[in-house]
Formats: C-alpha cells, structure tokens, sequence
C-alpha cells in the first residue's frame, strides 16, 4: 500500500507543479492500482530466459 500511496503523491505533485504537462512517475515499489500513477521498474535484466522469467513473474504479481 505504501507503494501506491508514494507513487499517488508524487505524481499529484507533479501534476500540480506541471499544469500543461503529463507527468511520467518510475518506481520500483508495486501495488494493486499502483499502475495508475507511475510505470513500474523491474530492474536491471539481462538478455537470458532466466531474467525473463523472473520478470514475466514480477508483471504478474503486480
């Protein structure tokens, strides 16, 4: 909870500060309807199906 709540204000904050712009929020925190208000960051992956599936994983948990 404390992901979404972190990533709601920062982008309400940036919203406000950036009238005419849409603001873009990158965390790595993840919640429940956290993806309303900031792209979430799975980290630095490489190209192996061993990173793939760790990350098809942590999509999904989202």
């Amino acid at each position: 909870v404390y992901g979404m709540l972190m990533a709601k204000s920062t982008y309400e904050g940036v919203k406000l500060a950036t009238r005419k712009k849409r603001p873009f929020v990158l965390t790595r925190a993840g919640y429940i309807g956290s993806q309303r208000y900031a792209a979430t960051w799975t980290g630095d992956n490489l190209s192996t199906w061993e990173h793939l599936h760790m990350s098809i994983q942590m999509v999904l948990s989202l």
